[in-house]
């Protein structure tokens, strides 16, 4: 397991395509190309439940072809409460390696942190990263949208990136980053990423 630190004041903010201060996981995982998605900008809170046969399905096509994904979109993962987020089971998600959490702005819930749900997570050492709202914290929705798409459901995307992401996570201080794969190829030594240049400001 790679040593991961990570300075969250001196991330450079255009590199990343995800950026968590509420992260559970530590170290490295260099060759994440799958990605499923809830897009917010379609996202019907009456319309989990079909999201989630939607996302198993996906998930079953990534199992046959031997493959681990990141797993994001808006509200709470596994909840028991179809209007807080999406209501799968484990089994559901199986194949996935990363899940995220991502509020809205019209969409904020609590974290599916100390839920049964949630201890499966952990105890099959999935990385969890909670996405807030507010300036640490942010998802680069756009770039997500402009990259391959495999397959689409009517809620969902299943995205298969060209070149790897990169995953970082930071135990000690629940930090995680993951890394547009331009920046991931960037990086040189172990758990290092790109920083902001000195001087420049990040808009």
């Amino acid at each position: 397991q790679e040593k991961v630190d990570i300075d969250l004041s001196a991330v450079d903010r255009k590199a990343c395509f995800l950026c968590s201060d509420k992260a559970m996981g530590n170290g490295r995982e260099r060759a994440m190309v799958e990605i499923v998605s809830v897009d917010p900008a379609t996202f019907d809170r009456s319309k989990t439940v079909e999201m989630a046969e939607e996302i198993e399905s996906l998930d079953r096509a990534l199992g046959e072809e031997g493959r681990r994904y990141i797993l994001i979109g808006p509200g709470r993962w596994g909840t028991r409460d179809r209007w807080l987020g999406i209501p799968v089971t484990f089994s559901q998600i199986s194949r996935a390696k990363i899940i995220a959490e991502a509020d809205l702005p019209d969409f904020v819930v609590d974290s599916s942190l100390g839920s049964h749900f949630f201890h499966n997570v952990t105890s099959m050492d999935i990385g969890y990263l909670k996405i807030s709202r507010g300036e640490s914290s942010f998802i680069d929705w756009d770039w997500l949208r402009s990259m391959p798409m495999r397959r689409a459901t009517k809620h969902c995307r299943w995205t298969r990136l060209e070149t790897p992401a990169d995953v970082l996570m930071d135990g000690k201080t629940s930090v995680a980053v993951i890394l547009k794969p331009d920046a991931s190829r960037a990086v040189g030594e172990p758990g290092s990423i790109p920083r902001t240049p000195a001087g420049a400001i990040d808009d």
